[in-house]
Formats: structure tokens, C-alpha cells, sequence
């Protein structure tokens, strides 16, 4: 799905499904809108109980824009390359925040009000996830964040919640930029039918350092996702970035010409 924009604020392209369960929706990609007209577009992969589908254009809340020349097509998996799928995440940069749901607040003893990345969640506990903000603490923009281990022990990893289709015999190409002590994890939760993860620890400094990590699924994975965390030592990150490697996933493009 692709669609031609301009305005102020953040754009999405969504995704509704319809199927034996209920209705469930999907952002397909989120976009920093800008004033010149800009193409913006995303390839959503649906779940296997989908039926119908329908694609909405929205702005996010405080924002405008003018849309034109929106187009869709239906692709097969074997004409999906990593560069028509582009960035597998929303929100890499980090720079758009949510509120902690409660449970989180308690289990890792935040204060009321705590934030977490926007298309983020938490998973862990007896840890401390801060959103700390100006450029001079961040990699890139303005928002960046920061994990510590609690002396208490514990750990906490950030991850996105909606999956990433797996392709047979295509691998994942994760990045982040880091820095602290001891050591981070970079991962997929759900790389095995069994849910079992796949992942790497890299050890960090008090440099920011892009780390960049090659998982390649088990055969038997439907859908991962992207998580990063520590349980060692205070963690930073920023500019998180999840792709397909870089590889074709089929040589033929099949397009139904009925969704032109």
C-alpha cells in the first residue's frame, strides 16, 4: 500500500482485518509527515484467519494532511524483497511515547505516569525503563532509552508487539545503537513454533556503538518480533531498526492486477 502525502504531525497507513475472530487492527507504517508532497508506503503481511481486509489512511492525533494517488497491489511472498519491505518496525527512533499500562507500573516499580516507546511493550521485571529526552543524551532526535538493573537483579527487554511475517529461508537484519555498561541483548521472541527466541549478547561501552546482529528463524516460525533489553548493568538505546536481510525472497513478482 502506498499513498502520496503532505502536512504536519504523523500519518499512518492501518490495516483492518476480518475473520473467525474479531475484527483486529494493524499499523501497517507510521510517517513523520512534511510539508512537500512525499510518497509514503509499507507491505502488510496478514494473519492466516484473515478473510477481508480493508486499508485506512488516518493521522495520528494533533495532526493534518492532504492525501492523493493511494494504490494497492497483492503481492505473493516470492515477490517480496527486502527493499520493497522496507523498515519492519514503527518507530525505531523512538521519538513518539505511550503511558506504561498499570500492571507494568507495579511489576517493575515505575513511577505513576512512566512512558514507554509508542508501538513498544515490556517484558521483565524488578528493572527501571526511563524515556530520557534532549539531544545531547540521545543518538539521533530527541528521545532515547534507558534501562537499568535494579539491585534486586531482574532484566527488561523492549519489543514490539505486532509480529513480522517470517519468509521461508530469509533471515532478519537487526540494528540498534547502544551504549552503557555490561552487556544487551538483541532478539526475536517467537523464532521457534515452540516460542523459543533467537538472539545475541553484545557487550557495550560508554561509546554510542551501532550493533548489528543476522537472526535467521526457525522453519517452523509464522511471525516474529523485535526485541532489545538487558540484564546487566544500565543499558541506552536509540535507532532501532529491524529488515529482511538483504537477499530476495523470489525471483517472480506476482501482483493481482484486481488491486491496481
Amino acid at each position: 500500500m502506498a499513498v502520496w502525502a503532505r502536512g504536519n504531525g504523523r500519518g499512518g497507513l492501518f490495516a483492518y482485518e476480518y475473520g473467525d475472530q474479531n475484527m483486529a487492527g494493524y499499523y501497517v507504517r507510521t510517517f513523520d509527515l512534511a510539508p512537500e508532497w512525499t510518497q509514503y508506503g509499507g507491505v502488510y503481511f496478514p494473519t492466516e484467519s484473515c478473510k477481508q481486509i480493508r486499508f485506512v489512511l488516518r493521522t495520528l492525533p494533533g495532526s493534518t494532511a492532504d492525501c492523493d494517488d493511494v494504490g494497492m497491489v497483492r503481492l505473493g511472498e516470492s515477490a517480496v524483497t527486502t527493499e520493497l519491505a522496507g523498515e519492519l518496525l514503527n518507530n525505531g527512533g523512538l521519538e513518539h511515547e505511550n503511558p506504561v499500562r498499570d500492571e507494568w507500573v507495579q511489576r517493575l516499580g515505575l513511577p505513576a505516569g512512566a512512558e514507554k516507546p509508542n508501538f513498544f511493550e515490556l517484558n521483565g521485571e524488578k528493572a527501571i525503563l526511563t524515556m530520557v529526552h534532549g539531544q545531547a543524551q540521545a543518538h539521533g532526535g530527541e528521545v532515547c532509552a534507558r534501562f537499568e538493573r535494579t539491585a534486586e537483579g531482574g532484566w527488561l527487554h523492549c519489543y514490539s508487539p505486532y509480529g513480522c511475517k517470517v519468509l521461508p529461508g530469509v533471515g532478519f537484519v537487526l540494528k540498534a545503537w547502544l551504549r552503557g555498561t555490561g552487556s544487551a541483548w538483541l532478539g526475536l521472541y517467537d523464532a521457534a513454533a515452540d516460542g523459543s527466541p533467537a538472539g545475541a549478547t553484545v557487550a557495550v561501552d560508554d561509546q554510542w556503538r551501532e550493533y548489528s546482529v543476522v537472526l535467521t528463524p526457525a522453519p517452523s516460525a509464522k511471525s516474529v518480533r523485535f526485541a532489545v533489553g538487558t540484564s546487566d548493568g544500565v543499558l541506552w538505546a536509540d535507532d532501532l531498526s529491524l529488515t529482511f536481510a538483504p537477499k530476495v525472497a523470489g525471483a517472480d513478482s506476482e501482483r493481482d492486477p484486481d488491486m491496481e
